[in-house]
């Protein structure tokens, strides 16, 4: 069942990729933890092994499609002096999740059962995913996109 998210993952990178040259890197990120969220909530709530392994494989793309998009963004948002520490801490703090991930399962599935593991961590991409809504469109993909309207991104508010 551990692979599922892997097996995802392998997809979801490549995919988002393409979906944020197309479409926007900050809408592709939107929808990558729309997906992660959705599988690890059906994870939650799967009843048979074929449903728990479908709903990692979701999640897995989610995931998968997370990280790419949102190093891209912040690389684009950021100014030049900032960009390697910038991207560098977004790569730490991927890791320290996993990590506390994993001491998080050892609190609350004891209490709560396996279920609510998934719940917490669905409820934790949810909250990243409206902090990402104040995130502006990166300007070369607007204006490579034909926008007008190209904005100029303090960096203050990245």
């Amino acid at each position: 069942m551990g692979g599922g998210v892997f097996i995802g993952a392998a997809v979801g990178g490549p995919l988002f990729g393409r979906i944020a040259d197309s479409y926007g890197r900050r809408y592709a990120l939107l929808l990558a933890k729309t997906l992660a969220m959705a599988g690890l909530l059906f994870c939650a709530m799967a009843r048979k092994d074929y449903e728990v392994i479908n709903a990692r494989i979701l999640a897995g793309i989610g995931l998968g499609g997370e990280l790419p998009v949102a190093v891209t963004l912040v690389y684009k948002l950021t100014p030049i002096s900032m960009r390697s520490r910038a991207v560098a801490i977004l790569q730490a703090f991927t890791g320290i999740g996993g990590v506390l991930g994993v001491f998080l399962a050892f609190v609350v599935v004891p209490k709560f059962g396996w279920r609510s593991a998934y719940l917490v961590v669905s409820a934790g991409i949810f909250h990243g995913g409206m902090l990402c809504l104040r995130l502006p469109e990166s300007p070369q993909w607007l204006a490579r996109a034909d926008h007008k309207d190209v904005p100029t991104i303090p960096a203050k508010k990245v």
